[in-house]
């Protein structure tokens, strides 16, 4: 996996700090102020033999004492960089050490040495600005300027004491206008490398974070990989199974439909007393055998149906159909259904009904369920067919009743292959009548729909296209 970087950018471990540069110097001059401890020793030896050489050894000895002001700040300098890295304190004490062992050498050294120690402050000045911020470089120098007047004008053991200070004044106001700048300039520096390495440190986590992220991006990758070869098997497998399904439900239908038939037709030949005299009890339970087998074979059709709308194998027909024959020809059957409730059968269809686009078979058939299922679940009242234009292009059908109702939760289960909804488990039926209705509703470019009220009744509603010119055979109605 490829991995992002910045141009450029530097790992944590090999980024600079500029802070620690300037503490890697402040010990190169500690280390070296304090390799220099034993030459700056024989050269104030030397100064304090040159200078009078009627010295004796503690005069000369008292020489030495500026040089251990150096050394001991150098040493504390030290300590303060190495236990605390308290860089500005270490500074400030390497610089004070200095000014300390001028005023040592200007009161204890010798002749030589007291001529020399003014001149040295322009070097402390300098290496204040450097070292310290500006004030405090500032206040050190005018410090050490104010000792260098009044030794002058209260010893007056040196002609030079003038000259120094005045070169300690240039030196101060060097430091001011150099080192002010370049204090500010290396804290900015400073300042702007902290908020870079903040950033690079920020970029950094964000990088790990996308590499984090890219890696669970691959794991998911090879998992939804992985769950679509399964997706894939699976489909396949339920795809055999729905077409081995199918064709049982085929072939089973086709060997249980025939013997239905027959079983029905010679129910009917041997009641009507063709095959010899039948008495009223016999012709009675010769019906009850008739009825029982011709529910049974709209259960298989049923079933043998919704099998072929799954597999997309139920051919629909469509035609430019008159509804008003059909209509006559339904509510003809109905009467069968509704006669042993007494249940009344009305009709309010609107006059003039454009012609539609359907098969009539099917729309017989989504009738016919639609009216048995009402009087399956209606024990008294009536069952109304209605018809009129929903608009210019559909005509809205319902069947109303006046049953028992469906709660408006179970309107999604009334659609639902298999499903029974309320109390109606008690009646006859698979459940399949209402769902294939409205498959075959919308696969000839209809819509279907329920109201109900509990313990008032339900009205199935669906609608059929109108038929246009566009459509094959339009100008021709089918009145069967």
């Amino acid at each position: 996996m490829t991995m992002l970087s910045a141009p450029g950018a530097l790992s944590p471990e090999k980024r600079p700090d500029i802070r620690e540069e300037r503490v890697h110097q402040l010990r190169v001059m500690t280390r070296a102020t304090l390799l220099g401890a034993p030459v700056m020793a024989l050269v104030a030896f030397a100064l304090s033999v040159a200078s009078d050489a009627s010295y004796g050894l503690i005069e000369r000895l008292y020489s030495l004492v500026p040089l251990l002001s150096i050394v001991l700040g150098a040493r504390i300098t030290q300590k303060l960089l190495d236990d605390r890295q308290d860089y500005d304190r270490a500074a400030l004490t390497f610089v004070v050490s200095f000014i300390v062992a001028i005023v040592m050498a200007m009161l204890l050294g010798a002749q030589a040495m007291r001529v020399i120690a003014p001149f040295v402050m322009v070097l402390v000045a300098s290496l204040a600005g450097l070292l310290l911020p500006p004030l405090q470089a500032l206040g050190l120098t005018i410090a050490g300027g104010i000792w260098i007047l009044g030794y002058a004008l209260i010893v007056r053991d040196s002609n030079y004491d003038i000259g120094a200070l005045f070169l300690v004044a240039i030196a101060a106001a060097i430091a001011k206008l150099t080192s002010g700048s370049l204090y500010d300039s290396m804290a900015w520096a400073m300042e702007s490398y902290r908020r870079s390495q903040e950033r690079a440190e920020e970029l950094w986590r964000n990088r790990e974070e996308l590499r984090k992220a890219l890696a669970a991006r691959d794991w998911l990758n090879e998992q939804l990989q992985a769950t679509n070869v399964s997706l894939e098997e699976a489909r396949q497998v339920a795809d055999e199974a729905n077409r081995l399904k199918t064709q049982f439900v085929a072939n089973m239908s086709h060997e249980l439909r025939s013997p239905l038939n027959a079983i029905i037709n010679f129910t009917r030949i041997v009641g009507d007393g063709y095959a010899g005299e039948v008495v009223e009890e016999q012709r009675t339970y010769l019906e009850y055998v008739r009825l029982s087998g011709e529910h049974l074979l709209g259960l298989i059709n049923d079933i043998l149906d919704l099998a072929k709308v799954e597999a997309g194998k139920l051919e629909i027909h469509p035609e430019a159909l008159v509804l008003t024959g059909v209509f006559k020809g339904v509510m003809s059957t109905a009467v069968g259904l509704s006669r042993d409730k007494g249940l009344a059968l009305e009709q309010d269809i609107e006059e003039d009904l454009p012609l539609v686009w359907a098969d009539p078979k099917r729309v017989r058939q989504v009738l016919l369920n639609l009216l048995g299922n009402a009087a399956k679940f209606t024990d008294e009242g009536s069952i109304t067919l209605h018809a009129h234009c929903q608009n210019a292009s559909e005509v809205c059908i319902s069947i109303q009743d006046t049953g028992i109702g469906i709660a408006e939760d179970d309107f999604d289960k009334v659609f639902a292959e298999y499903q029974q909804v309320g109390n109606a488990h008690h009646v006859e039926g698979t459940g399949l009548g209402i769902p294939l209705s409205k498959r075959l509703i919308e696969m000839q470019g209809g819509r279907m729909w329920l109201e109900s009220q509990l313990g008032v009744g339900t009205q199935f509603f669906f609608t059929l296209p109108v038929a246009d010119a566009s459509m094959p055979d339009s100008s021709e109605g089918n009145y069967a």
